[in-house]
């Protein structure tokens, strides 16, 4: 019996790295995934490697708020549900000093790193609400918590938002804060919407 026998997930940015890995343990743990990500061929050969009555790939853009919810109105036709939303989508941002960047590159990384997230959080949350039950993964960087580990600056301040988001969506539902990382490796962020405390909890170090 494997650890996600039943479960339904989403994982976005699933065609490399990270997200493509994750893909591949929650199947071996008895998951069904929805795997996204805009790079179709990469997409389409997971999907093929893993059995599309496993992971089911859908190509989507996880700054566009139109793919994004057709994304989960493919989840909920396909299996009628949904356990767990990994927001892992991400991408390069522009490097050097402030005085340097270049607005563009600003824009488009904090779409890729932040609205991404946020996208992911607004349409998950309702659905889990309603179900009662799910939670949602956010994937930071300690380079959101602390100056020199990043070339990017923008990277950095991207990436902090992830954590700090659920936070303040924890606090403002008054759901249960389900993982929270130790400074030294922030690495991901989980929270519950569907679960709550009456007030929202903070982790001892």
């Amino acid at each position: 019996m494997g650890k996600l026998d039943g479960k339904v997930t989403i994982v976005t940015g699933a065609t490399s790295g990270i997200g493509r890995r994750t893909v591949e343990i929650f199947v071996a743990e008895g998951a069904k995934v929805l795997a996204t990500g805009r790079r179709e061929e990469f997409g389409r050969s997971l999907e093929a490697a893993l059995g599309k009555d496993k992971c089911l790939f859908v190509r989507t853009d996880a700054t566009k708020e139109a793919e994004v919810k057709a994304m989960f109105e493919a989840c909920l036709a396909k299996w009628g549900r949904l356990d767990c939303l990994f927001n892992n989508a991400g991408g390069p941002a522009p490097v050097g000093g402030i005085e340097t960047i270049p607005v563009e590159g600003f824009d488009a990384a904090m779409a890729t790193l932040v609205r991404s997230v946020m996208l992911g959080m607004k349409h998950a949350a309702p659905i889990m609400m309603k179900q009662g039950f799910g939670s949602i993964i956010n994937n930071g960087s300690i380079a959101g918590r602390r100056a020199g580990y990043s070339t990017s600056m923008i990277y950095g301040a991207a990436k902090a938002a992830p954590c700090s988001s659920a936070r303040r969506t924890c606090a403002a539902t008054r759901s249960r804060r389900a993982a929270s990382p130790p400074a030294s490796s922030p690495r991901r962020w989980a929270f519950s919407p569907t679960r709550r405390t009456a007030t929202p909890r903070r982790r001892k170090r």
